[in-house]
C-alpha cells in the first residue's frame, strides 16, 4: 500500500499559502551546507532513505541561490518520523519530541531564522510511523544570493539521555524517513526568487479520480513584475501511463494574474489507492515557481434504487392489480440486477422480468401482477415488495406497495311500489326533521367556538416535520358559576397520504367565556415521500353546545435546497496596484449540500479572482482567501454561483 500525505482541515479550510514551493528531502550529500540536499524535484525512488537523530540533527539545504530569495508566510515541513524499538510489541505507546528550524546557510556558516514549537509524537503500540507537519509562523526574511535556504531536525526533549533511562537508550531510535515514493518529506517555502517575479497558486492541491476519469487544478498565474511576463509552464512526471495535458505558455500582463487549468488523467487500469505526485514548475527565464499536485485513485461506486411508483394499489376479489417499481443503477458502471418479489400471505403473483442490465445513471420500470384472492376480506391490505440485487457486487436495494381489497357492489332494484313506499316515508322523516330544526335553531344561533392561526400553509422536504398553533375561543360572555364553560372535542380529518403522521398535543379541552386556548397540531413527511404529495389537513373542534367548526391547513412538499450565509473582509490597502486578499466564511445552513459551487469577486462589476468547485455539506463551512489586484476605484461584490 502507497503511503500518502494529506493534510485534512476540520474546519473544511479552503485557503492556501500563495507562491509556496515545495522542496523534497534527498539522500544525496550537499557540501554546501555540510549536509544532504533538498530541491523541488520529488522522489523517483521506492527505497526509503533513514536518518537517525540520536546519532545527528538532519540538515538539508538548497544549492547556493543565484540571486535573492525573499520567504514570507507560514513554512510548513511535512514529515515521516519512525519511533523505533526493537520491541514494539510490549510498549502501550512511545513519545518523542521533535523541533524544526529554518536555516540561512552560507560559507560554511548555519544562521537559525526561526523554528517551530517543540512538537511531541505519540505513538500507539505497533503504529511506529507517523507523518506530521510542523509549522513555523510568520516567517518575513531575505536569503542573501549565495546563500542556500536549510531545514533542521532535531529531537528537542530526551528522556534517554538520563540515568538510568540512559541504559536502554541504544535500543530505541528516532529515524527520520524521506526520499522515497512511500515517505516523500517535505518543506513548502513561500519563497519568492527576486528577478523572476511570479507565484503560483492552488486552492486544492489534492484530487480523488476513479480509473480513467481525470482531474482539473486550478492555478492562478500572478506577475508581480512591471512588464509583461511570459510564463512556460512544465513537470516534472516522465512516465506514460498518466496523462498530463497543461498549456506550455501562459501571458500573464504587469502587476496582474491569469488562469490555466491543468487535466490530469489516471490510467484506466489504476488500483484504487494508486496516486502520482507531480512537480508544476512555472518559469519566466529569470526566475522560477514550483507547485506539488497528488492525484489519488479511489474505488468505482455501485448502487441500485428501488422506488415503488404508488404507495398504494386497490383491487377487487379475483382481480389481477397491476404495481410498477423503478429500478435505478445508481453507481459508476454498468451492472446487471436479479430481481425477485414478496407478496405478504403469499398471494399469487407475477415478475414482469427475472434480470435487467442498466447503463451508469439509468432506469427501467418493472411490473409486478398480484391476484387478489376470491376470498379475500373487504380493507385487507397486503404488503409487496421488490427487490433488485446485483449480480456481480454486494449491492442491493428494495420498495414496498400495498395492495387494498375494496368490494365494488352494484345496488339491487327495488320494485316500484317499494320505492313509493320508501320516498313516502322519507318526506315525513324530512319534514319532521325540518320542524325539529327549526324550533333549536334559536337555541344555537349563537356561535359557541372561534377558530383562527396565524399560518396555516406551510412548505417543506421530504423528512421533515412542520407544526401549527391553532388558536381556540369560547365567543360566549362570562358568567358566574361557569354557565357559559364549554367542553371542547379537537380532532384531524382531511386528505391525508397513508405514510403521514398528523398529531395533536391535546383532544379535549374546557373554556369559559372568553377564555383563548392554544393547541399544536404537528405533521411529520416521510423521508421517502414523493414531491408530488400533500396534504390538506383540517382540525375540527366540536363544542359540547353549538355548531362544529373546522380550519383547514396545507403542507406541501419541495426539493432540499442549500441555504448559504456569507461573510467577508478585506486585508491590503485598496490602492491602485496593490494586492488585496478578499478572506471569505460561508456556512450552509440548508437542508442539501451546495455542490459545485464557485465563489467569484467582481471589482467594478468585472471579475478578479474565482475558485470553483466548492462543496459545502450540510452544517459545513469553508473559509477561503481570494487575493486580486486593487484599481483605482474598487467597487466589490462576492457571488456565490
Amino acid at each position: 500500500m502507497k503511503i500518502v500525505a494529506i493534510s485534512i482541515s476540520l474546519l473544511m479550510l479552503a485557503s492556501i499559502s500563495a507562491g509556496a514551493t515545495n522542496y523534497y528531502l534527498h539522500d544525496v550529500n550537499n557540501n554546501a551546507c555540510l549536509g544532504e540536499l533538498m530541491d523541488t524535484s520529488s522522489p523517483s525512488s521506492y527505497y526509503v532513505a533513514s536518518l537517525k537523530l540520536e546519532e545527528s540533527d538532519g540538515i538539508w539545504c538548497t544549492m547556493p541561490l543565484q540571486s535573492d530569495a525573499e520567504i514570507k508566510g507560514d513554512v510548513r515541513a511535512t514529515l515521516y518520523i519512525e519511533a523505533f524499538f526493537i520491541m514494539p510489541d510490549i510498549l502501550p505507546l512511545q513519545l518523542r519530541f521533535v523541533k524544526v528550524s529554518l536555516l540561512d546557510v552560507y560559507n560554511g556558516n548555519i544562521d537559525v531564522i526561526a523554528s517551530s514549537r517543540v512538537t511531541p509524537l505519540i505513538y500507539i503500540s505497533n503504529n511506529t510511523i507517523k507523518t506530521k507537519t510542523f509549522v513555523i509562523n510568520n516567517v518575513d526574511y531575505t536569503i542573501p544570493a549565495g546563500h542556500a535556504i536549510g531545514i533542521k531536525v532535531e529531537k528537542a526533549v530526551d528522556f534517554l539521555s538520563y540515568f538510568p533511562f540512559s541504559v536502554i537508550a541504544p535500543f530505541f531510535s528516532t529515524n527520520v524517513l524521506y526520499d522515497s515514493i512511500d515517505a516523500p518529506s517535505f518543506v513548502e517555502i513561500p519563497v519568492n526568487i527576486s528577478g523572476g517575479g511570479i507565484y503560483l497558486q492552488c486552492y486544492d492541491k489534492q484530487e480523488k479520480v476513479k480509473p480513467g476519469e481525470e482531474a482539473e487544478y486550478g492555478i492562478i498565474i500572478y506577475n508581480n513584475a512591471s512588464v509583461e511576463q511570459d510564463v512556460s509552464l512544465s513537470s516534472n512526471y516522465t512516465g506514460n501511463k498518466w496523462s498530463i495535458e497543461m498549456p506550455q505558455l501562459v501571458k500573464v500582463e504587469a502587476n496582474s494574474f491569469n488562469y490555466t487549468t491543468i487535466k490530469v488523467r489516471a490510467p484506466t487500469d489504476a488500483k484504487p489507492g494508486d496516486y502520482l505526485n507531480i512537480t508544476i514548475i512555472a518559469s519566466t527565464g529569470k526566475g522560477t515557481y514550483s507547485i506539488w499536485l497528488n492525484t489519488t485513485v479511489i474505488a468505482f461506486q455501485h448502487g441500485v434504487q428501488v422506488i415503488a411508483k404508488k404507495g398504494i394499489v386497490r383491487g377487487e376479489p379475483g382481480k389481477k392489480v397491476n404495481l410498477t417499481f423503478e429500478v435505478k443503477n445508481t453507481g459508476d458502471l454498468e451492472d446487471t440486477y436479479s430481481l425477485s418479489v414478496d407478496v405478504e400471505s403469499q398471494w399469487k403473483s407475477e415478475l414482469e422480468k427475472n434480470r435487467i442490465t442498466l447503463a451508469k445513471g439509468e432506469s427501467e420500470d418493472v411490473r409486478v401482477y398480484v391476484t387478489i384472492p376470491l376470498n379475500a376480506s373487504n380493507g385487507t391490505k397486503k404488503t409487496v415488495t421488490l427487490k433488485a440485487e446485483s449480480v456481480e457486487y454486494e449491492v442491493s436495494d428494495t420498495a414496498t406497495c400495498s395492495i387494498e381489497v375494496i368490494y365494488i357492489v352494484a345496488p339491487s332494484q327495488p320494485s316500484s311500489n317499494k320505492m313509493q313506499l320508501i320516498g313516502y316515508v322519507l318526506f315525513i322523516i324530512g319534514v319532521a326533521a325540518l320542524l325539529i330544526i327549526a324550533a333549536l335553531l334559536g337555541r344555537v344561533a349563537k356561535k359557541t367556538v372561534l377558530l383562527e392561526a396565524d399560518e396555516r400553509v406551510a412548505e417543506t422536504t421530504p423528512g421533515k416535520a412542520v407544526s401549527f398553533t391553532l388558536k381556540i375561543t369560547n365567543p360566549l360572555e362570562k358568567l358566574k358559576g361557569g354557565k357559559n364553560k364549554i367542553k371542547y372535542k379537537i380532532g384531524i380529518e382531511g386528505k391525508i397520504p397513508e405514510e403521514w403522521e398528523t398529531k395533536l398535543d391535546r383532544e379535549q379541552l374546557v373554556l369559559n367565556g372568553k377564555e383563548t386556548a392554544e393547541i399544536k397540531l404537528w405533521v411529520n413527511i416521510p423521508k421517502d415521500a414523493p414531491l408530488d404529495e400533500w396534504a390538506s389537513i383540517d382540525v375540527v373542534v366540536s363544542p359540547s353546545q353549538g355548531k362544529t367548526e373546522r380550519l383547514n391547513f396545507l403542507v406541501t412538499l419541495r426539493e432540499p435546497e442549500p441555504l448559504l450565509k456569507m461573510e467577508y473582509e478585506h486585508e491590503g490597502e485598496m490602492k491602485e496596484g496593490s494586492k488585496v486578499i478578499t478572506k471569505i466564511k460561508i456556512k450552509n445552513e440548508g437542508e442539501a449540500d451546495a455542490v459545485d459551487r464557485s465563489i467569484v469577486i467582481l471589482v467594478n462589476g468585472k471579475e478578479k479572482n474565482r475558485i470553483d468547485g466548492v462543496t459545502i455539506p450540510v452544517g459545513g463551512e469553508v473559509e477561503i482567501e481570494l487575493p486580486w489586484i486593487a484599481e483605482e476605484e474598487n467597487e466589490v461584490e462576492v457571488k456565490i454561483i
